[in-house]
């Protein structure tokens, strides 16, 4: 199987780059297989070497050389000209696709820092050669797919479904399942709590973080209003749009799904059988490999 390459511009318009006669990748220079990483290190008094504290990940780079053909000098240009704001950086942020050979699709959000840059030296007659660097000061690939996950509360009695055990602390229904993370690294998941219930509160019992509504509030979801947490965002709103990040809990923090199997425990009072919690994420990884 063969590599696909395409750029997906700010306004969603997806160009394919390897596509021949009309452009085609000539090598992959950088960036594909992972970004860069940095040791931090710390000087040990009076000893040779030093202390490696922690491993840093810098903004990812990936440059692409391609040659863009036409039928005649005419068309060349035209093609040319076509493709200069489709990398116009000033734009915004678009998306790389990249499918290596496993077939597995992998998306890297980044602008074309470089714009569209034409080596003036390759024009030919119906061929030019042009150098794009790709810049990403998020560093990590994202799945194509979005996961999701959905459980429902019924309160009578209580269960939650489809994943045992269910416990009850106080008057809040409280449940505990498994979210398995196959990417490289950690992700950022959204929450979406339906109502009816009260003061909602998600832990992630392997890490060990938590985020939840402080108890000295109270915070009522109608069984039509939802209260959304975007952890990698950082926002907690409501349907209306109104947020609550000042009322949650101390010691709360807007947790990642660590690389492995995820225990989750979801508690909620007053819930009843409308009830619903959903996840949402995408599988982050250091490269397309």
């Amino acid at each position: 199987m063969s590599w696909s390459i395409s750029w997906v511009d700010p306004d969603g318009v997806e160009t394919l780059l390897t596509n021949p006669p009309y452009l085609k990748v000539l090598r992959d220079k950088r960036g594909i297989s992972g970004p860069p990483f940095n040791p931090i290190t710390q000087g040990i008094p009076l000893k040779p070497g030093s202390f490696l504290k922690s491993v840093d990940v810098d903004d990812n780079e990936m440059d692409l050389t391609l040659v863009v053909n036409g039928t005649n000098e005419s068309d060349l240009w035209n093609r040319l000209s076509s493709l200069v704001n489709v990398f116009n950086p000033l734009r915004g942020d678009g998306i790389l696709k990249v499918t290596p050979p496993h077939g597995m699709q992998r998306e890297l959000v980044c602008r074309s820092i470089s714009g569209f840059r034409v080596n003036e030296s390759s024009i030919r007659f119906t061929s030019a050669r042009v150098d794009l660097v790709f810049h990403a000061n998020n560093p990590y690939w994202r799945s194509s797919q979005i996961y999701t996950q959905s459980a429902s509360i019924t309160g009578n009695p209580p269960q939650w479904f489809p994943i045992f055990p269910l416990r009850l602390g106080g008057d809040a229904v409280v449940s505990e399942f498994t979210i398995n993370n196959t990417g490289h690294v950690e992700t950022y998941p959204t929450w979406v709590i339906q109502g009816p219930g009260q003061n909602p509160k998600i832990t992630n019992l392997t890490t060990g973080e938590f985020i939840g509504i402080n108890p000295v509030f109270l915070l009522t979801l109608g069984s039509t209003d939802t209260l959304t947490i975007d952890t990698e965002n950082r926002i907690v709103q409501d349907q209306s749009g109104a947020g609550y990040l000042d009322i949650l809990d101390f010691g709360s923090s807007f947790f990642t799904l660590a690389p492995g199997s995820n225990t989750i425990r979801v508690e909620m009072a007053n819930a009843t059988t409308g009830s619903s919690i959903n996840l949402s994420y995408r599988l982050l990884y250091l490269g397309v490999v």
